[in-house]
């Protein structure tokens, strides 16, 4: 699976860091790559000092496991592997560095390592960009200075296009603002600059950002997945189509099983088989405060009590075995677009905690209400149409809780009959044909049939006259 790592260390405010910031601005600008030789003792073990470095740097930088040179060097710890990892190590964590010789010294004696040109900065203008300036500016800012990293394999980076300047260059224009957003930075204040890095198996880019408010800036963690997610699924956007289709699809398949068996719940209750005491007593709680519940009934819009009973609701349908198969198949989906930007994916977790799945909490909130209306027009029903009412609810199990239509023209058939049955209990025998007394009967039978929405037939009106 293709993946895209991202960091984002940054350095402080504050006169101490202002050489350093100057200098790194230099620095990536400058280090347009390394060249690597292919000799015999590229492929021989690590060497003693490489590995003690490697535990030092792991040590002070614990994050260096998330990254594809460690991944490559924990896979085969070979001297080349080796020394990309330290490399890229030392280059991500340079803003925490300044002040160890030795990790410094290593970068200076760096062997294989050639510099090609002097220049190799961008930004959104198309405007040449001055490094000295840039450096100045970046040094003697009063706020905080972000440093992100972006980095790839070498085989999706030629695969997609992404191994040359200016490719990067017009993807970060792109991207510009979304990534101010997320570092809680205005657009028209976020200033960045960056250099494409072609290193080794890993090409990567340095970005050094900042905004002109010196006090506006805050990155929180969810701020860095929100970034990573936006530059991973726009690269691998071509690798995720056939993965955002399953999703959609599975999502889909999950809404209408979870409506079938929330329709399934409802009607075991409504005829008195629901063994789930617990789904019975939710179900009723819910239904009940929902109906007494003023403004829009849907999940986003409830308080946080209904919300919970939602939730709660909503986890035991995946007691379903159908449910919980639908759920599982679009976690799947999900997880394969999680691990084009993180190593290791989080749990899924309950259903109920998806908010990509707000629409399942929203079908038993909608389902709940029309529970209650049904309660309410099985208690104005009379003892003799108990029984019309659980032949309702069967019907609604067989139809996978479609069943208004049906519910409708069911009820209505059987108040009709029922009607039809009474107007004529009501009346007395008529007499033999032809009597007055027959009329007059036939008369008034003909005017309260047509009160109750009938109309007389060809014999009753010949008789009638």
């Amino acid at each position: 699976m293709a993946r895209l790592i991202f960091k984002c260390p940054y350095l402080k405010g504050g006169g101490a860091t202002v050489a350093r910031r100057g200098n790194y601005v230099r620095y990536i600008a400058t280090r347009d790559g390394a060249e690597y030789v292919d000799d015999n003792k590229s492929g021989l073990p690590a060497t003693f000092n490489q590995r003690q470095l490697i535990e030092k740097i792991l040590k002070d930088f614990p994050d260096s496991v998330d990254s594809f040179e460690y991944e490559d060097y924990s896979a085969n710890p070979t001297r080349g592997n080796a020394s990309e990892f330290i490399t890229a190590a030392l280059e991500h964590n340079i803003a925490a560095i300044g002040k160890r010789s030795n990790y410094v010294e290593y970068i200076a004696k760096r062997p294989r390592a050639e510099r090609l040109g002097s220049h190799g900065l961008f930004t959104s203008a198309d405007t040449p960009v001055v490094l000295s300036q840039v450096a100045d500016e970046a040094a003697n800012h009063s706020g905080n200075l972000w440093l992100p990293i972006i980095s790839l394999r070498r085989e999706d980076a030629e695969r997609l296009g992404y191994d040359s300047a200016d490719r990067w260059r017009d993807f970060l224009r792109s991207q510009a603002n979304d990534i101010a957003t997320a570092m809680k930075i205005s657009p028209e204040r976020f200033k960045w600059y960056a250099a494409f890095h072609d290193e080794g198996h890993h090409p990567h880019i340095h970005m050094v950002a900042w905004s002109t408010e010196p006090s506006e800036g805050f990155l929180t963690k969810d701020g860095i997945r929100q970034i990573k997610s936006g530059l991973a699924t726009r690269i691998f956007k071509d690798d995720l189509l056939h993965v955002y289709e399953l999703q959609t699809r599975y999502r889909s398949e999950l809404g209408e099983q979870a409506r079938a068996r929330m329709a399934e719940l409802i009607a075991q209750m409504q005829i008195g088989e629901l063994t789930n005491e617990r789904i019975e007593q939710l179900i009723i709680e819910l239904s009940t405060r929902l109906k007494k519940l003023k403004g829009k009934k849907q999940y986003g819009y409830l308080p946080a009590p209904l919300k919970n009973i939602v939730d709660a609701i909503t986890d035991e349908l995946c007691a379903d075995e159908r449910v919980a198969e639908c759920y599982r198949l679009w976690c799947e989906a999900r997880l394969d677009v999680l691990r084009t930007y993180t190593q290791n994916p989080p749990h899924p977790g309950p259903l109920s905690k998806q908010p990509d799945l707000k629409r399942i909490r929203n079908i038993v909130i909608e389902l709940a209400l029309d529970s209650s209306e049904s309660r309410e027009q099985k208690a104005e029903l009379p003892e003799q149409d108990n029984n019309a009412q659980m032949q309702n609810e069967e019907l609604k199990v067989k139809n996978n809780g479609n069943f208004s239509f049906y519910t409708f023209h069911f009820s209505f058939g059987t108040r009709l009959l029922r009607s039809l049955g009474n107007i004529f209990q009501d009346n007395p025998p008529i007499p033999k044909v032809g009597s007055a007394t027959e009329r007059k009967l036939l008369r008034k039978l003909r005017q309260k049939k047509i009160a109750q929405g009938h109309a007389a037939d060809d014999r009753e009106q010949q008789q009638s006259f």
